[in-house]
């Protein structure tokens, strides 16, 4: 069983083209297990097509997944490749049924760079439309929800199903000019003042915008106690074991930069899990420097 610790969940793009290059996973119709607090399902628009991705050796992949893809968007690029046609998003907190939907994913004139997500109704015609649609099964569960997967998955963790997502306990912080620390407070249409929530600090003539989310005041009062973080790890593996889900390539996706981990418990999280994975399996254990 080969795990492959990345920072940030994008990256994933990155290790999903290193199993096809290497031929340890098939190039088309594999299936995506992804558990997570996110769908990261968003529409990317890319400045460079996604289209013959696999033609590129791992280095120019990784430029392409740095400098295009982001952490909420990297999924429904490598859907339209056909790396996957089902995607499982286990969610710790789902209040409704095991929803097993046909979507279709497709690019703007087939050129792979803009892209859309939608219910497919092609169901209800007598042909798909020859558009360039690409066809998958999206199916959303919680640990509640018993499945039937016949074919071995590819088990995509994101920590943050683990802990608390709004626990930000690192500043985002981005140092700026004295004249631009006045131009964003006398501007009413900066866009900052349109699209972000911020504070302005001054510090010893030091000038900063800090970004934050949600109501900063309680952000810290939601960490997970380690006792919890315990109990939502055995219930997943659990989960695992008792619908039977296969599986030989793990990805497990720290998120401590973008802080949806919260940075003093990402490694006991990692640390749970890891130790989990090697008493199911001899794990090979991999980091993004690893890829080449």
């Amino acid at each position: 069983m080969n795990i492959f610790k990345i920072e940030e969940h994008h990256e994933a793009f990155i290790i999903w083209c290193y199993l096809i290059k290497r031929k340890s996973i098939p190039e088309k119709d594999n299936i995506l297990f992804h558990v997570d607090h996110h769908a990261d399902m968003g529409c990317p628009v890319l400045d460079r097509s996604v289209n013959d991705i696999l033609l590129n050796n791992i280095e120019d992949i990784k430029s392409f997944t740095y400098s295009n893809l982001r952490i909420s968007d990297f999924i429904i690029p490598a859907i339209y490749q056909n790396f996957f046609n089902e995607f499982y998003w286990l969610q710790r907190i789902y209040s409704g049924k095991n929803t097993a939907k046909d979507h279709y994913v497709k690019s703007n004139k087939r050129e792979g760079k803009v892209f859309v997500d939608l219910v497919d109704d092609s169901a209800w015609k007598r042909f798909t439309p020859d558009d360039g649609r690409v066809l998958y099964k999206n199916t959303q569960l919680n640990p509640e929800n018993v499945i039937s997967i016949k074919k071995e998955v590819i088990l995509d963790i994101d920590l943050d199903y683990f802990s608390s997502h709004r626990a930000r306990l690192t500043e985002n912080r981005l140092e700026i000019t004295e004249k631009e620390f006045k131009n964003i407070k006398e501007n009413k249409y900066h866009f900052l003042n349109n699209e972000y929530k911020y504070k302005l600090i001054s510090e010893n003539k030091r000038f900063f915008v800090k970004f934050y989310h949600g109501l900063e005041s309680e952000e810290k009062a939601h960490l997970t106690s380690k006792t919890e973080i315990e109990k939502r790890v055995n219930r997943f593996f659990d989960y695992i074991k008792d619908n039977n889900i296969s599986f030989s390539n793990v990805i497990l996706c720290r998120s401590r930069f973008s802080n949806y981990t919260p940075a003093n418990q990402w490694n006991f999280i990692e640390d749970l899990l890891t130790k989990r994975f090697k008493k199911i399996n001899n794990s090979d254990i991999l980091t993004i420097e690893d890829i080449k």
